[in-house]
């Protein structure tokens, strides 16, 4: 889900289904909004943490231009700029 996408579904997130009990109409979006971080940042992290491994184990190994990254921020700007060049 890109940041454009995101910003369009929590526009056009539901208020209707609040529960007119409720005194905070917000809360389902500040749910929504919520759930979609976390699982955005635990995908991050996967990401990195995954992308590390196969880069340092294979890419290396099998690419002869590839160095190996010491941290888990030059895999994701890695993966930022593959997604940039591949579209």
């Amino acid at each position: 889900m890109t940041l454009t996408n995101f910003v369009v579904a929590c526009s056009q997130y539901d208020e209707s289904a609040n529960d007119p009990s409720d005194n905070d109409p917000k809360k389902p979006a500040r749910t929504y909004i919520l759930s979609t971080l976390i699982s955005m940042l635990i995908t991050i992290f996967f990401i990195a943490t995954f992308g590390k491994f196969l880069w340092n184990g294979y890419a290396v190994k099998y690419l002869t231009f590839c160095r190996p990254v010491n941290s888990l921020i030059d895999i994701i700007a890695l993966s930022i700029l593959a997604k940039l060049i591949l579209g």
